[in-house]
């Protein structure tokens, strides 16, 4: 308090650190283009495993992660999808691609899983059908899991709707589905259905953010309404792409553990669950 740390010494520094044995670095925070924040100076999610696994928690102190898994198509299967044997596979077996799978008339394989996987990515990345088709080894699922999605009545009245009509506006946004808009990026298109591209993919990364953004509010939320705890005791850390990390005093364990499980797992309007795996320890793990 009172120096500048710009000309702040190390001696200095090391009178105010919890642990003196921890060297510590403050990222800068920023919003990327579809809304999802990020960190640079470092940008820690550029790191190798190696290096992010050295971020470890200062004495008394440990740090959480969870990846959230499949937030995309976890937002196509409940938000734009109106196909209800997907949605009931989906609850049932919590795997988004299985689901697909299941529904399509096909039996589950890890092989025919990585085709699913791939034409589902490739379509909510907005790739054109023979671009998701030269990705596939099955050519006849990949066909069957892509005409499943686009011809579904909520992907066509939403995703292609929406990328058709604003494909050609000269101020073309990206939606989210709560109501959030993005530019979309008209500067260095590579090739010229990648402007349509963006407008697909908003629905979901977009959306994506929206959901992260309420996620953050209602964790910090929580903590400054208790008048046991502090940001001190607990904090949002940093996020690593659809990762995110906290840290948190050893003694209020399972309360830390508690919410951010009930925050970074939310439940929206009437989906099922989003999933992700708790990892904790004194050092980061990398997934």
């Amino acid at each position: 308090k009172g120096v500048d740390p710009k000309t702040l010494t190390k001696e200095e520094a090391m009178e105010v650190l919890v642990d003196k044995d921890i060297f510590y670095v403050t990222p800068k925070y920023e919003e990327k283009a579809t809304g999802r924040i990020s960190t640079n100076t470092p940008n820690i999610q550029g790191l190798a495993s190696s290096i992010k696994e050295t971020i470890c928690a200062p004495k008394g102190y440990k740090i959480a992660s969870m990846d959230v898994k499949g937030q995309e198509v976890h937002i196509l299967i409940w938000a734009i999808l109106q196909n209800k044997d997907i949605k009931d596979y989906y609850a049932k077996f919590r795997d988004p691609y299985k689901a697909m799978l299941l529904t399509a008339g096909y039996e589950y394989t890890p092989e025919l899983k990585a085709d699913t996987k791939t034409v589902i990515l490739g379509m909510m990345n907005g790739m054109s059908y023979g671009r998701v088709m030269s990705e596939v080894t099955n050519r006849e699922l990949g066909e069957a899991i892509y005409n499943m999605i686009n011809n579904d009545p909520g992907y066509k009245s939403t995703v292609t709707l929406y990328a058709n009509a604003n494909k050609h506006s000269p101020n073309p946004v990206r939606m989210g589905l709560f109501g959030t808009k993005k530019p979309a990026n008209r500067e260095n298109l590579r090739y010229k259905n990648s402007l349509e591209n963006q407008l697909k993919n908003g629905f979901f990364q977009v959306t994506a953010s929206e959901i992260v953004a309420l996620c953050v509010q209602g964790f910090m939320q929580e903590i400054y309404d208790n008048p046991k705890y502090t940001f001190n005791d607990i904090r949002f850390l940093l996020p690593i792409y659809d990762e995110f990390v906290i840290i948190y005093k050893e003694e209020i364990e399972d309360y830390a553990l508690s919410i951010f499980e009930k925050y970074f797992k939310p439940v929206v309007d009437d989906w099922a669950r989003f999933d992700g795996v708790i990892q904790h320890g004194q050092t980061y793990i990398a997934k």
